[in-house]
């Protein structure tokens, strides 16, 4: 946690960071040192590392060194300690709100950025100093503020009126929450202790302020009101509890007001001591003026007056009214000393009114205080938390989520990608585009095996996007495009605004992407690319590629579009006659071209599965004949614990994620369109291979069955869509999906509408891929939100029979 106070007097931070070590979390601060605390301490389970800095109140000036002093501190504490630990969440508490850019060290690092906005700066500097809310100060306060939610991944409020206003400023909502500042009652309790007052005089009203002097606070108003109330209150007096710089003039005022013995100044007391005082009075005045930033203020205080059943005469300003009725709290008009001289007098006169006031302020109180807000802001920390074993502290025993409600959740995230993928036009980058960079195609020296290889692999991997740099266009890829058809139709079956009207569009776009000069509809990827052995050729159809662009197709065809299933045939004639092989020792797919016959199992799977489903739409049934043969030569090379490798080639032997995602879902597909239950066994063997070793108990999707980093954004879509089709062979699919895609949203959304792609040990690659990241996520949210799963689950359910050859 970074705090620009002193660490053991905010009482906001302490009730989070004690709340968290309860949880079982470890929690550091970085904070000011006060008068009284050491350069590090513990206080209560909180490591506490302090800055030789002293918080002054005194001019603009003044704010902006001690802003900048404890912004360069902090940057250099944090990078030196993440050297030491690696810290899941760093939690930024403002005033300022560029603090949070402190954390960026811990963001490239992987930590999850959490903004606690204490205030609104632009509103707070416009009260403070008196600045035109047009300023040009007040417009670079907003443009900060916007800065730093956008790089925060989660933002706290303390209130909803002041989410609302940071909506209203472009806050996204779903990535925000409301930790309101509520007291903790377990603490905030009358210990026994010597108040030296009495209000046992008959007659006595007391009534009480505690906080910092100073004109914000109003306190002239509460003087001038009891002056106005005198009259009719003579046993009425007002405790100040606090100290500040307003104080002298406060004194003065009363004794000018002949209230010398009515208005009395305690002293400071310990933190411990304030509840004592309080519970000695008979009601709490919080006279706030009213402005641009105290209208959304929910003071600390009015919470402590409300756990100790003292009714409040309070100022009747908008975030205060959000949350309380008028029986709840005594309300004035703002700056009315009169108005509140009459609330004085109303409850000074009727006890039974006091205690209903308080009765009814508890009743409101009860959904916003401590308790709640603790556990919501324990689950919000518990989803942005990334332990490498296991889940977050405060989620014992694993996640167990509603598969409805991510489901609701992935049709707002649908509706989000959607619109960014449209805003560029579908078309972006690739993680192996390096050869279409301009560079690389003017210096033909370059044009080596492993000069491709390198680039590649150096463009991939970078923690940070160079395609800039290297001139890399970016490109509409036909593979893409597929999947966003496919996912289309999917978002238009379930009623997803503006879906259906670019279905039509999107198969132009393919149409106009065929592979040139092959005789049959196929497709290839928008760049060339190396393998470890071979050179494809941008544009070169490949079988992966024209198998998802060609299933997109049948599900338009399944629809009612002739044209789309004319090219799907075409795409299978050309698996059929162009790629199919077979020899003494099995059968398969070539892949990635026509002459590369290697034994790639998921390219075989995916070819199998889309023959057979040609073959049932079109009833011709001579496609099944290669399809079950290659499929039953890769069934047989599957691995006894349910494994397959990548390939049967020795640098082919690894297992990942989304390749036996793509084995599961085609032998699921291929077994239904085929009508035969042969592959049911090395099915239900794979699945549960693939359940057992390729997720994380919080839900993160592990790239290979032995490790987890990293953890791909491939693999996540994979995940979704495998597990939401194979529902029927487990029930506890639903839940495993939701529980991906929930820390798929907490560790790999972008508040910009996209999905980033890969989280590794240390470091997180933000970089927005098209077709590897936004295509495929589209299409797994589209799959989970889809209603015409239903009916797909509901046949895999048949009883299937065996189908002999054709």
């Amino acid at each position: 946690m970074l705090l620009q106070n002193p660490y053991d007097t905010d009482i906001r931070v302490r009730r989070k960071a004690e709340a968290l070590v309860a949880a079982g979390y470890s929690v550091d601060v970085l904070a000011l040192r006060s008068s009284t605390s050491s350069k590090r301490y513990t206080l209560n389970g909180v490591q506490v590392f302090t800055m030789p800095l002293a918080k002054k109140r005194g001019s603009l000036a003044r704010y902006i060194f001690e802003y900048a002093a404890f912004f360069l501190w902090a940057s250099v504490q944090l990078f030196v300690r993440l050297r030491r630990r690696r810290y899941a969440v760093v939690e930024v508490n403002t005033l300022p709100d560029f603090l949070v850019f402190a954390a960026a060290s811990a963001r490239w690092m992987g930590a999850r950025i959490v903004l606690d906005m204490h205030e609104i700066t632009p509103e707070f500097y416009v009260s403070k100093y008196g600045i035109g809310e047009d300023s040009w100060l007040v417009r670079l306060l907003e443009r900060v503020e916007r800065r730093s939610f956008h790089f925060a991944d989660h933002v706290i409020t303390i209130n909803e009126p002041i989410r609302g206003l940071l909506v209203g400023r472009g806050l996204p909502r779903s990535k925000s929450s409301v930790i309101m500042n509520a007291v903790d009652e377990a603490l905030f309790m009358p210990e026994p202790v010597a108040v030296s007052a009495d209000v046992s005089v008959p007659g006595r009203f007391v009534m009480m302020y505690h906080g910092t002097l100073t004109s914000v606070y109003g306190l002239q108003l509460a003087i001038e009101a009891l002056a106005l109330a005198r009259r009719e209150l003579p046993g009425a007096a007002l405790w100040i509890l606090g100290t500040g710089p307003d104080r002298d003039e406060l004194e003065r005022l009363a004794q000018a007001r002949g209230l010398g013995s009515a208005v009395r100044f305690l002293p400071s007391v310990p933190p411990s001591e304030v509840a004592a005082w309080v519970s000695r009075s008979d009601a709490g005045v919080l006279p706030m003026r009213r402005d641009v930033f105290l209208e959304y203020a929910f003071p600390n205080k009015l919470s402590e007056y409300i756990v100790l059943d003292k009714p409040v005469m309070i100022p009747r300003l908008g975030a205060i009214r959000h949350y309380f009725s008028d029986d709840a709290l005594a309300y004035f008009e703002p700056g009315d000393a009169a108005d509140l001289a009459r609330q004085m007098i109303r409850l000074a006169h009727d006890p039974a009114l006091r205690a209903r006031v308080a009765t009814q302020a508890r009743a409101e109180y009860a959904p916003i205080r401590w308790t709640v807000m603790k556990a919501r802001y324990l689950r919000t920390m518990g989803e942005l938390a990334r332990p490498d074993r296991g889940p977050a502290p405060s989620s014992p025993g694993g996640i167990t989520l509603n598969a409805a409600a991510a489901r609701q959740d992935a049709r707002a995230a649908a509706v989000h990608l959607l619109r960014y993928c449209r805003a560029n036009d579908w078309a972006g980058h690739d993680p192996y585009d390096a050869l279409n960079s301009r560079l690389f195609a003017a210096l033909p020296a370059l044009d080596t095996r492993p000069m491709r290889l390198l680039l590649t692999q150096a463009l991939k991997r970078s923690p940070v996007d160079i395609r800039g740099v290297a001139r890399v266009p970016r490109t509409q890829n036909a593979k893409a495009l597929g999947l966003f058809l496919a996912a289309l139709l999917k978002l238009s079956r379930a009623g997803v605004p503006g879906a259906d009207d670019l279905v039509e569009p999107m198969i132009e776009r393919l149409i106009a992407l065929r592979s040139p000069g092959v005789p049959y509809w196929c497709w290839g990827y928008s760049f060339p690319w190396q393998t470890r052995s071979l050179i494809v050729p941008r544009g070169a159809p490949n079988l992966v590629c024209t198998a998802f662009v060609g299933g997109a197709l049948l599900d338009a065809a399944e629809r009612g579009d002739e044209q789309c299933l004319d090219m799907a045939r075409s795409a299978a004639e050309w698996i059929a006659s162009e790629l199919y092989w077979h020899d003494p020792d099995g059968a398969g797919f070539a892949y990635p071209l026509a002459s590369a016959r290697g034994r790639i199992h998921n390219a075989n799977f995916l070819a199998a599965a889309f023959l057979s489903r040609v073959a049932r739409l079109t009833g011709e049934r001579r496609l099944l004949d290669p399809a079950l043969r290659v499929a039953r030569a890769s069934v047989v090379r599957q691995h006894d614990d349910g494994s397959w490798p990548y390939g049967e080639a020795p640098q082919q032997r690894w297992v990942d994620n989304f390749h036996t995602g793509y084995n599961l879902s085609a032998l699921a597909a291929l077994g239904r369109d085929a009508q035969t239950d042969e592959f049911e066994k090395p099915l239900r063997r794979g699945l549960a291979f693939y359940r057992a070793h390729f997720f994380r108990p919080d839900g993160a999707p592990r790239y290979f069955h032995d490790r987890t980093y990293p953890i791909d954004i491939h693999c996540v879509a994979q995940s979704l869509i495998t597990l939401t089709d194979l529902q029927a062979y487990d029930p506890d699919n639903a839940p495993l999906a939701a529980s991906v895609f929930r820390w798929a949203m907490a560790h790999m959304w972008d508040q910009d509408g996209f999905f980033y792609y890969r989280v590794m040990r240390f470091w997180t690659i933000r970089t927005s891929y098209m077709r590897w990241s936004q295509a495929w996520m589209l299409l797994a949210l589209a799959t989970l939100i889809d209603d015409g799963q239903t009916v797909a689950l509901a046949e895999a359910r048949e009883p299937a029979t065996t189908a002999g050859e054709p």
